[in-house]
């Protein structure tokens, strides 16, 4: 192994054993557990089990849809709910709907585990130096979110008043105006 090809034999060889042992390193590293820089509903998940990671959304979903979401306005929160009630028993008014998140997971426990040796070597060595970040999927009802805040902003922000005048013992006096707050709905 002294000449120039031998050399070069050598160092392959020694290349392939050392990338071998990184691989077989990370697949037993990583063996039924999330791959490493995968973040689940703003939670980095890496390193725990699928049932873990599923618990813990199931838990935060059914946490939103029972509780709604809160959205900070000026000094003042407001909650938004999955749903409410309306005028009459029969109908219900819904904001937002959890979608299928369960899919979602799956797909993001799968990356790197399913397809050609190859194809599943690149999507490792790609979760091993960037992240992947899966959000809840979700169906929001825009016009009936729109008019919840409208009638929340009314009661949260402080009205406008123009400026008057005033009268007391002959006296007029100047109540300045009150510039009020304001809030940009589709922001919010």
């Amino acid at each position: 192994f002294h000449t120039r090809k031998g050399i070069l034999i050598s160092t392959v060889i020694l290349l392939v054993v050392i990338f071998s042992g990184l691989i077989i390193n990370f697949e037993l590293k990583y063996a039924n557990k999330f791959y490493p820089h995968t973040i689940v509903a703003g939670e980095d998940v890496s390193g725990k089990t699928y049932q873990e990671v599923f618990d813990i959304v199931q838990e935060k979903a059914n946490q939103i849809e029972e509780e709604g979401f809160v959205v900070q306005i000026s000094s003042s929160t407001m909650k938004i709910p999955a749903f409410s009630p309306g005028l009459t028993p029969d109908t219900v008014v819904e904001y937002f709907k959890i979608g299928d998140y369960k899919t979602e997971l799956a797909k993001a426990y799968r990356l790197g585990r399913h397809g050609a040796l190859f194809e599943r070597i690149g999507e490792q060595i790609g979760l091993a130096f960037s992240y992947n970040e899966i959000k809840f999927p979700y169906t929001l009802q825009e016009d009936a979110v729109r008019s919840l805040v409208s009638n929340s902003l009314d009661s949260i922000l402080k009205r406008k008043n123009e400026a008057q005048f005033r009268t007391s013992n002959g006296w007029v006096e100047i109540i300045p105006d009150n510039i009020g707050e304001t809030a940009d709905q589709e922001e919010i």
